[in-house]
């Protein structure tokens, strides 16, 4: 499955989630995981993997992105913040994805 659109929301805490996917499977993932890493330089911090909920958080400059995965819903790239930075930074790299990746 190809990804055409990024659908955007915001979780609980207000924070910006851009669905980049709604397949689940750990190899889509780990794609999301080395754009992050290397186009924009992001450093891994935190791993949490378990078989319906994974969460990779990345420092990309001064800005925390976490790359989730969830089972039955998607892969989401989300801030860790509502600053706008961190808005931004989400957007670009969602926009970066959806040119150059086929999810």
């Amino acid at each position: 499955m190809s990804m055409h659109q990024v659908r955007y929301d915001r979780g609980p805490n207000g924070h910006l989630k851009a669905w980049l996917c709604p397949e689940w499977d750990r190899i889509r993932l780990r794609k999301c995981a080395d754009i992050v890493q290397d186009p924009f330089g992001g450093e891994a911090r935190d791993r949490v993997g378990g078989s319906d909920l994974v969460f990779w958080e990345f420092m990309v400059g001064p800005v925390l992105v976490t790359v989730h995965l969830e089972q039955h819903v998607g892969i989401a790239l989300l801030a860790n913040d509502p600053s706008p930075a961190s808005e931004a930074l989400v957007r670009q790299i969602d926009e970066h994805m959806l040119a150059h990746t086929d999810l």
